[in-house]
């Protein structure tokens, strides 16, 4: 497969039925995992499209729970939401296992 940089990366986020999809590069990879930083970038870009909103972010919270690599999966959802801030919660899935779980507060 084609290597990719972040930019093309973070623009290949497709909005599907039922969330997103993402591609993770192998030259994104180490060992078993992709890289952290770009992985998290990808859940809050599927939260950045879904909640529609452009507000700062004013926190971001990541587990990395399992390797997240290949042909990918987000799924955002609105935790809470008032006048003033946001709380969203995007689970990047590879291999329908989450591999990564991205709260941002907005």
């Amino acid at each position: 497969m084609q290597e990719m940089d972040f930019t093309a990366t973070l623009a290949g986020v497709a909005r599907t039925d039922d969330g997103f999809t993402a591609h993770l590069a192998p030259n994104w990879v180490q060992g078993r995992a992709g890289f952290g930083g770009l992985v998290a970038a990808l859940g809050l870009a599927a939260i950045r499209a879904d909640s529609g909103l452009d507000w700062t972010l004013r926190s971001l919270s990541v587990a990395f729970v399992g390797p997240a690599v290949g042909d990918l999966s987000i799924q955002a959802r609105k935790l809470r939401q008032g006048r003033t801030a946001a709380f969203w919660q995007a689970d990047v899935l590879a291999g329908g296992e989450v591999g990564t779980t991205v709260t941002a507060g907005l």
